[in-house]
């Protein structure tokens, strides 16, 4: 590679860690419930944040694998004793290696030319695609099992695909598809197509297929541990999981979706026109690579996922990686066969607007916004290091999906629950408390409590929009707000 080309990777890089730094940052709370509830919230449990009551049902039942649990815990104790005990600081931790992790193994990619076509500058092009498509840095920067799922595979493929791989790199390689299944066991479909490529393939001899047999050992050995762990006692996760959500079909009563629910979703999610020129791109980019082992892995884990009845677009989010180097090849296809036209570039130009609104959307947007005001009620708390009585109406703001948020609630904090806000002094506490906090599901709070003087606090609209309540559009809102209530 000349000079110029490498301080161009570099530049590369370096702006793509950025935009990965960014998106750790400012993506708070997570893209699915699933991947707070049962990860950091058992990881709280064992801290001794909470009750075994809050935790979600799939940890009642057993299902759920303790090893992305015992990680995080692991994680926060390192960082505990750090000294860096604020809960939000942590999970931004946890983002970020996650984000540079993934963006890493995906730059190790783009360095070894997995391409079909003439242009040798295609590494950028893949480079290029991870740091500004606008959903990769957002994918990549969640703590999540599809994203350590894929972390952990697609570098135990890229650990395989070494020339002259001896004994030790296959062992770390079955190791880390091992990894992969406890971290998420839906990756066993990309592990069965991984076997039929290595068998029929690559024609690996039977002392390579030992050795990384003998890693996925011990990636079971890990796994069993991490559910003991987390449980208590023996269990084997993976066959509870198949029993409760295959035998039983408990992933059903969230819904089934038809077999094309992945094509609609997808077009529409990813945003058109650009999520249609994408497509159209991996199409003849994966016949190109229809003999390497990305495309081997990819098609049964999307065609299994296709065939379950319960569907979301995140349980395809392991499959981003071989999706980009599919949509590279197609574009270097088409620019090698065909010679750009008007409209073909007019195309581009629509496709670079839009994916560039996204990308600064995506990256600057919290993940679940309700984590912002528990990052503020948190923050006060803290600041105050004195009970703080928090009023709500109906519902208590870190209570989400039913379930309780242990992981980022202070212990100084009383949640007192109404039923509305309609109420009296000893309606509150039976005394007559110097200030309170009140959480309300509306930007503007029509409220006087006699007495004491209301402050707003914190909301995501600036305090300016609180003078320009027109109609009282503000108590019509849907965002939140919290009030300060100070006896005068």
């Amino acid at each position: 590679m000349r000079r110029s080309e490498a301080f161009s990777h570099l530049n590369l890089f370096v702006f793509g860690l950025t935009i990965i730094v960014c998106a750790a940052w400012f993506n708070v709370g997570y893209h699915h419930p699933d991947e707070h509830f049962q990860i950091l919230e058992p990881a709280a449990f064992k801290l001794g944040k909470g009750s075994e009551v809050d935790l979600p049902w799939e940890l009642h039942e057993r299902i759920r694998p303790g090893l992305q649990p015992l990680m995080a815990y692991g994680m926060v104790r390192a960082l505990d004793v750090t000294g860096l005990y604020d809960p939000f600081w942590q999970a931004f931790i946890l983002r970020l290696i996650s984000g540079v992790a993934a963006f890493s193994l995906y730059y190790q990619y783009s360095k070894r030319h997995i391409i079909t076509f003439s242009r040798q500058e295609s590494t950028r092009w893949l480079v290029i695609a991870i740091c500004f498509l606008w959903f990769v840095p957002y994918v990549s920067s969640r703590f999540s099992s599809e994203n350590w799922g894929a972390i952990s595979f697609f570098l135990g493929v890229l650990i395989l695909l070494r020339q002259n791989s001896k004994a030790f790199h296959l062992t770390i390689a079955g190791l880390l598809f091992g990894l992969s299944f406890w971290f998420r066991f839906q990756m066993g479909f990309a592990l069965l197509g991984l076997a039929a490529w290595l068998l029929f393939a690559r024609k690996m001899p039977f002392s390579g297929l030992l050795w990384l047999a003998s890693g996925g050992m011990i990636a079971m050995f890990i796994g069993i541990y991490a559910d003991f762990w987390l449980y208590g006692d023996f269990v084997i996760t993976p066959i509870n999981y198949f029993i409760a959500n295959i035998t039983n079909n408990r992933a059903a009563e969230w819904g089934v979706a038809p077999w094309w629910y992945y094509f609609s979703e997808y077009l529409i999610s990813a945003a058109p026109p650009l999520s249609v020129a994408l497509a159209l791109l991996a199409v003849p980019g994966f016949w190109a690579l229809r003999k390497n082992v990305l495309a081997w892995v990819f098609v049964p884990f999307c065609l299994v996922h296709m065939a379950v009845g319960h569907k979301e677009l995140r349980f395809l989010f392991p499959m981003v990686l071989p999706y980009l180097i599919f949509v590279v090849n197609g574009a270097g296809i088409f620019v090698d066969k065909f010679a750009l036209k008007r409209w073909h570039r007019l195309v581009l130009g629509l496709c670079l607007v839009v994916n560039t609104g996204l990308l600064t959307f995506r990256i600057f947007a919290p993940a679940h916004d309700a984590v912002l005001y528990l990052r503020f009620l948190h923050k006060y708390a803290r600041d105050n290091n004195k009970p703080v009585l928090l009023v709500s109406e109906k519902d208590d703001p870190f209570v989400q999906v039913g379930m309780c948020m242990n992981f980022y609630k202070p212990k100084n904090i009383n949640t007192l629950i109404l039923k509305d806000l309609e109420f009296t002094e000893s309606e509150i506490t039976g005394s007559s408390p110097k200030e309170f906090l009140v959480f309300h599901q509306k930007a503007g709070l029509d409220l006087q409590v006699r007495g004491y003087k209301k402050t707003r606090l914190y909301s995501l609209f600036p305090d300016w929009f609180s003078h320009v309540n027109f109609n009282k559009w503000l108590e019509r809102s849907n965002i939140s707000s919290v009030w300060l209530f100070k006896r005068q």
